[in-house]
This record gives structure tokens, C-alpha cells and sequence, in this order.
């Protein structure tokens, strides 16, 4: 008999201490009014949500409770199951969820209907008995929209493009929030930066192949709040020209009589109608030829060296390649005479070495 008011004396204790509400704290009574048999849930954590600017209690919000343990949802108001305004978690059921003391939580709660958009957020720790979040304001979220792509230069879909340009389009971030861009060609040219601003960005385009259509990627990211990711992606296409041959290159300049064995200077230029960089191919008229000599801008003049032994008249003529493989026709001859008799020009030579001071017109002449 003893033990059993023991018993019954123990539990009446638990059980006005459970009576003991906080002043937010949500009864069974509040839950499921008229129930003479309600009782306090144990371990809650629990509150209150209103609307700003006097919008009123957020019922039907949805209400989320999320912890490294568990994530537990309910709905404030009469929809959860609670009186108006009111929401209530049990983080502390058998056999439900148990979240020890010391567990940090964060509380979202988000509006419906006319007030979709709006979010109130709440941050907790478990304190073991009751866990009061007390009044919960929900607020607009801001809109942070994703950034926004201006008309690229050139438009999408041209045609009859330079196999050479800079391809360039607008971007801006509406909240003017930094933001990561990209920009690459199906060639595999690629330009971007990180942490940029609004304006515009460009990607210079070289050696692209004549009658060609090209995809141009461009990729925008706002990391703002991290973690949301808002990004705009686009891509676009152009074409093109057919690649043209270089001009004929002008006639070789080079000195007016050649010395055997003594290295000269010819030169020649030539445009491209494309603005390609061109290279040279020279035929020095003894049965050998110097290729690929540059690249040079379009329009610059361009030089090469050769020497000869002894023989007759020599001609030079050039020829002009763009880097994309085109070639010009011969350029006119030089016609060069080079003495035939080595002795003369051994005495010649002997001379002017013995004297490096004198004749500096013949010398010029000779380049000797």
C-alpha cells in the first residue's frame, strides 16, 4: 500500500510540474480545444507568427524546424492543429526524433496565398524542457534576380564575319551584386572573370576558319546570398566570310649589284582584304627558296636575307600566305646581275677591307 501513494504521489508531482506553462507555450487544450483529457506535449519548441506592417497571424504558413538530427514541419494555425497564430514542434518524443540539449536549430517559416514571398527565420539551441521562439515576423523576401544579358555585338546569327574580331555583350546584376562570367567560342576560346560588375564583356576571337558557323556560350552567375546560384546561360551563333588570299606582293627591293658570298636584304609587303597576318615564301632564283618567313601585320613590310656564289643574273620573286593557309600568286622578278669572274670582285672586296674608311657610296651601293 505504501508503495503504490508512492507511486501516485510521483506521478501527481510530473504532472503539475507539466501543468506549468511559459507564456508562449501551446497546451493540448489550445490544440484540441474542448478535450478535458489534454495534456502538455513534452520537449516543444514553439511560438508565434504574424505578418508585418499589421498583415495579421500568419496562418497557414508553413513552419520548418531543422537540425542536424531531424527536420520536422507543421503549420502555424488551425490548419497544424494550433490556435490562430500559434505553431509547435516536439523535439523530445518517444519514439519520435530525440534532439539532445545543445542542438542548434534554425526556424523558417514561410507565408501562402496572399502572402507567398514572405519568410521569417529564427535561429535556437535545445535547451532540454521548453524551447520559446516567442513572436516570429514574417517579412518580403528579397528578390535577388539572376543576372541579365544585354544584345551581344555581333547579333545572333550573322553572317559574313571577319575571321578576326572581338565578340562582346552586356551583362548586369539587377541588385548590382558582383557576379561570375564566361564567355567561349566552339573553337575553345574562352574568356571570364570573377567578382565582376556590370558592363560590358568581350572575348576576342583570332584564326577563326573562313565559311564556318561558330557557337558562342555565355554564362552568367550571382553567388548572392551563397549558395543560391542564380545564374542566366544563353548561347548564340555566327558565320564566317570565305577566307580571301593575300594581294600579290609588291615587286622584292634589294640592293642594286650583289656580291658573291656577301648576305643581302630584300624586302616586300602585301595586304590581306581579311586583315590576316600573312607569312612570306621567297625564291632566290639560284634554286632554293626560304618559306614561311613572318607572320607580319597585313600591309607592313616584310624582309629576308640570301647570298650567292658566283653566277649570272638572279631573280627574286616572293609570294604571300595568310594564316589560314591562302596564297597569293608570284610577286613580279627582281633581276639582279652577279658578276661571273671571282677575281674581280676578290680584288674589290680586298680593297674596301683594307680601306674601310674609303668609297662609303660604293660600300652603300654593295652593302658591303
Amino acid at each position: 500500500m505504501k508503495e503504490h501513494w508512492n507511486k501516485c504521489k510521483s506521478i501527481t508531482v510530473v504532472g503539475l510540474m507539466m501543468l506549468v506553462a511559459l507564456p508562449n507555450m501551446i497546451t493540448a487544450a489550445q490544440k484540441n480545444a474542448g478535450d478535458s483529457n489534454s495534456v502538455l506535449v513534452p520537449h516543444p519548441i514553439f511560438g508565434s507568427a504574424q505578418y508585418d506592417q499589421g498583415g495579421g497571424n500568419a496562418d497557414g504558413a508553413t513552419v520548418e524546424v531543422c537540425s542536424s538530427v531531424s527536420r520536422l514541419t507543421t503549420i502555424v494555425g488551425p490548419a497544424g492543429g494550433w490556435a490562430s497564430g500559434l505553431w509547435q514542434v516536439d523535439c523530445g518524443d518517444i519514439p519520435g526524433p530525440v534532439w539532445p540539449p545543445g542542438t542548434a536549430f534554425t526556424v523558417w517559416i514561410n507565408g501562402t496565398g496572399d502572402h507567398a514571398g514572405y519568410q521569417g527565420i529564427a535561429t535556437g539551441t535545445v535547451s532540454g524542457v521548453y524551447n520559446d521562439m516567442g513572436l516570429i515576423i514574417l517579412t518580403p523576401i528579397p528578390i535577388n534576380s539572376p543576372p541579365e544579358f544585354g544584345t551581344p555585338n555581333p547579333a545572333n546569327e550573322t553572317i559574313n564575319m571577319s575571321l578576326n574580331f572581338p565578340w562582346s555583350i552586356p551583362i548586369s546584376d539587377p541588385e548590382g551584386n558582383p557576379f561570375t562570367w564566361t564567355i567561349q567560342c566552339s573553337n575553345g576560346q574562352t574568356s571570364g572573370a570573377t567578382n565582376a560588375g556590370n558592363g560590358t564583356k568581350t572575348l576576342t576571337l583570332t584564326g577563326l576558319h573562313g565559311n564556318t558557323s561558330y557557337i558562342i556560350w555565355v554564362n552568367a552567375t550571382d553567388p548572392h546570398p551563397p549558395g543560391s546560384g542564380n545564374y542566366t546561360r544563353q548561347w548564340y551563333t555566327f558565320t564566317t566570310q570565305n577566307n580571301s588570299a593575300p594581294n600579290v606582293p609588291q615587286k622584292p627591293i634589294g640592293p642594286p649589284m650583289i656580291i658573291p658570298g656577301v648576305v643581302c636584304t630584300f624586302t616586300t609587303s602585301t595586304e590581306d582584304p581579311d586583315g590576316d597576318d600573312v607569312y612570306y615564301n621567297w625564291s632566290w632564283g639560284d634554286g632554293s627558296e626560304t618559306d614561311m618567313v613572318g607572320p607580319f601585320t597585313s600591309g607592313s613590310d616584310a624582309s629576308a636575307t640570301h647570298f650567292w656564289s658566283w653566277g649570272s643574273n638572279i631573280c627574286v620573286k616572293v609570294k604571300a600566305i595568310d594564316i589560314h593557309g591562302a596564297e597569293s600568286g608570284w610577286s613580279e622578278v627582281t633581276i639582279l646581275s652577279l658578276p661571273q669572274s671571282p677575281v674581280s670582285m676578290r680584288l674589290i672586296v680586298g680593297f674596301l677591307e683594307q680601306h674601310p674608311y674609303a668609297f662609303p657610296v660604293l660600300r652603300h651601293l654593295l652593302r658591303y
